[in-house]
């Protein structure tokens, strides 16, 4: 178990070297997408009632 008030910068995750390139990598696309990426919280759907075919109803 990690100690409150820990800097998480320097505690040893336990990745490789390429692991951890490749989710900063990731990171870093994401970045640039920025509202273009598919996950992006504004591209949610509307909180609401839904029909079975995707429709919004309330």
């Amino acid at each position: 178990m990690i100690a409150k008030n820990t800097d998480l910068r320097h505690v040893d995750s336990g990745l490789s070297d390429a692991e951890k390139r490749q989710i900063h990598r990731r990171a870093a696309l994401v970045a640039v997408l920025g509202k273009k990426y598919a996950l992006h919280p504004d591209n949610a759907p509307a909180k609401g009632t839904y029909n079975r075919q995707g429709a919004r109803l309330a």
